[in-house]
């Protein structure tokens, strides 16, 4: 069964569920030359345990990583600008995520299920932050939002019990 892939630097696009249900796969190497994941293209990898994305990419499609439910850290390149819907939806074990200031908005239910997370930052350059981005997760604790945050939409904290802390700044505008 496949559980690791390199993927040869020829490929500058990985497309629509490309590795979609490759419930064996665990790591991916992903060469520069990749400037763009599509919508699903790892949707349901249940054992990858970690990928590194690379600075070439510019776009991850949503749903791309829905359901990666072992995957446990991630961290947003500076090429990327949105965080997709779903996509990294029920992604369980997912208890680290870094987003690069270049990130300016967190599509609906982006992080939806990621019943691991415990925090996250999110950075001053993100304006706005859909809706049930971060529904779900049972264990999100606290939340800091820098300075310049202008949106935040309806139910993006729903069902967080363990929801303690939100630091806001005073030049947030919407709630």
């Amino acid at each position: 069964s496949l559980t690791k892939i390199s993927i040869p630097s020829s490929i500058k696009t990985i497309e629509e569920n490309t590795f979609e249900g490759c419930i064996s796969l665990k790591e991916i190497e992903i060469p520069s030359s990749v400037t763009s994941l599509k919508e699903g293209s790892f949707i349901k990898c249940t054992s990858l345990k970690r990928i590194v994305i690379p600075e070439s990419i510019l776009s991850i499609g949503s749903k791309c990583f829905e359901e990666c439910i072992s995957l446990q850290e991630i961290t947003i390149p500076s090429s990327v600008t949105s965080i997709k819907s779903r996509c990294f939806s029920k992604c369980e074990s997912l208890s680290q995520i870094t987003i690069s200031s270049s990130v300016t908005i967190i599509e609906e239910k982006a992080f939806e299920g990621c019943t691991s997370l415990i925090g996250i930052t999110i950075p001053s350059t993100v304006k706005n932050i859909a809706s049930y981005c971060f529904k779900d997760c049972i264990n999100l604790s606290e939340i800091t939002i820098d300075p310049y945050q202008t949106s935040i939409k309806c139910n993006t904290f729903e069902n967080c019990p363990l929801f303690e802390t939100i630091n806001i700044s005073d030049t947030v505008t919407v709630i």
